[in-house]
């Protein structure tokens, strides 16, 4: 049924469409996102058939995954636009514009792994120990620490 529904939006979207397209572009249905294909008689055709607001949905969720607001009892000011780690955590955040928030941190599930740094990324090319003492790092291109993974005697 709902593609039915979905499919005579799109009939009606084609023909409003249909006169302002130019052969060969791909242009919006007009439900913000479906797309069809302009043909070489000015007709829209080859029409996606998306559940919009599956669509959406997943846009929220994406959105509302990579920006979140740094726990009160590990807020600090970062640096506006630059990597850090909040304390207490093992995953790298971007530092919002305003320093107070943060913006696609990484979601590591389990943080066994030793921190090689406390509380902010190094500089590209760096190498030092890891603070376990036996697993060796270096700072990748974009300041984040990159360490060995070996099983330290106790």
């Amino acid at each position: 049924m709902l593609r039915i529904l979905v499919g005579l939006l799109l009939i009606t979207l084609v023909a409003a469409g249909a006169g302002s397209c130019k052969r060969g572009t791909r242009v919006s249905a007009g439900d913000g996102c479906n797309t069809c294909t302009c043909s070489d008689h000015r007709i829209l055709v080859n029409c996606t058939v998306r559940d919009c607001n599956a669509v959406q949905h997943k846009q929220r969720l994406h959105r509302r995954l990579h920006k979140r607001e740094v726990p009160e009892e590990k807020k600090k000011v970062c640096t506006p636009g630059k990597p850090y780690i909040p304390d207490g955590d093992c995953n790298y955040c971007l530092c919002s514009e305003d320093g107070k928030n943060t913006h696609a941190c990484t979601k590591l599930l389990f943080c066994e792994e030793p921190r090689s740094v406390k509380d902010e990324p190094c500089s590209h090319n760096d190498e030092f120990k890891s603070v376990d003492g036996c697993n060796d790092c270096r700072c990748d291109r974009h300041n984040f620490a990159r360490c060995t993974k070996k099983k330290c005697p106790p």
